[in-house]
């Protein structure tokens, strides 16, 4: 099998001040950037030289750069440069930075960096396994370099995702202990202060299970109002958050339907356990000291 490969993309990053603002920076080879999928909207990449800039859409948007634009940059190494607006991309994939220079560039202004990544696209009739074994054995010296394919680079992207979610799941259960103490306690007050309607409706013929069952449907209830209203606004926050962020590549948003539904469910029946203790009370209620109670 071939283990040849057809062109490697390196990129670097760094930080700098563009038109007086704090910001970071991509570095790209623009003769080997094919496969960083910039979408450039105006400009070219041949023309990123030594004081040529690439500027997304936002940026270009919000300070009215056009081609051509002189922006005067400052690198804490070298002090301030001016550069050129030489094209002009939409942020999104694999580059999200605002400003883009070239390799070349970034040594000029900021002294040599270390090749943060590089993207190896492989060659007709190349394997990809033998590529990467080849690779990986290139790079063995070299124990901080990982070599990634596709699902293995989206799996080291997402992974602070991951970990940003567990950390919302467990906050969702606390919140969730929280609230069924809070349903206990109410409906423990609410058997309390309406002793008179519960003997009043055992004297009229109400037994003790529908009157368990009452306080129960009370506590179900008031466990999926708020379990649907959470959700909801959830979902909402998260339109919202992509639409913000559409600018970084965030197009969609999934929506994890089973999940949901599963925690308005456990919802349901967290409320229905929170409802036991008083429901039991409510049901021992001695009927005739209700009925005489002022």
């Amino acid at each position: 099998m071939s283990t040849a490969y057809g062109r490697v993309s390196p990129s670097g990053f760094g930080e700098a001040r563009f038109d007086g603002a704090d910001s970071s920076y991509s570095a790209i080879d623009p003769a080997a950037a094919d496969g960083l999928n910039l979408r450039l909207s105006a400009g070219a990449l041949s023309d990123l030289g030594a004081d040529g800039v690439i500027v997304a859409q936002s940026a270009a948007t919000s300070h009215g750069w056009k081609l051509g634009d002189k922006i005067t940059s400052e690198f804490a190494e070298t002090g301030k440069h001016v550069l050129h607006v030489v094209g002009v991309y939409d942020s999104k994939g694999w580059i999200g930075d605002d400003y883009v220079i070239s390799i070349a560039a970034q040594t000029a202004a900021a002294g040599r960096q270390l090749t943060a990544s590089g993207l190896i696209t492989l060659a007709d009739g190349a394997d990809r396994g033998d590529v990467q074994n080849a690779i990986t054995g290139a790079l063995a010296n070299h124990p901080d370099a990982k070599v990634l394919d596709r699902k293995g680079f989206e799996k080291e992207a997402s992974g602070f995702i991951d970990q940003l979610l567990a950390f919302v799941t467990v906050m969702l259960a606390l919140a969730v202990l929280i609230a069924l103490l809070g349903i206990v306690n109410t409906l423990v007050l609410s058997v309390f202060e309406r002793t008179r309607e519960l003997g009043l409706l055992r004297a009229v013929g109400m037994t003790r299970g529908q009157v368990r069952s009452m306080v129960r449907w009370e506590s179900v209830v008031i466990s999926l109002i708020g379990a649907l209203a959470g959700a909801g606004l959830g979902i909402g926050l998260g339109l919202a958050l992509s639409q913000a962020l559409a600018d970084e590549g965030i197009e969609a948003i999934s929506i994890p339907v089973v999940q949901v539904t599963l925690y308005v469910v456990l919802a349901a029946v967290a409320g229905v356990l929170a409802a036991l203790g008083p429901a039991h009370s409510a049901a021992k209620v001695d009927v005739l000291q209700a009925v005489v109670a002022d």
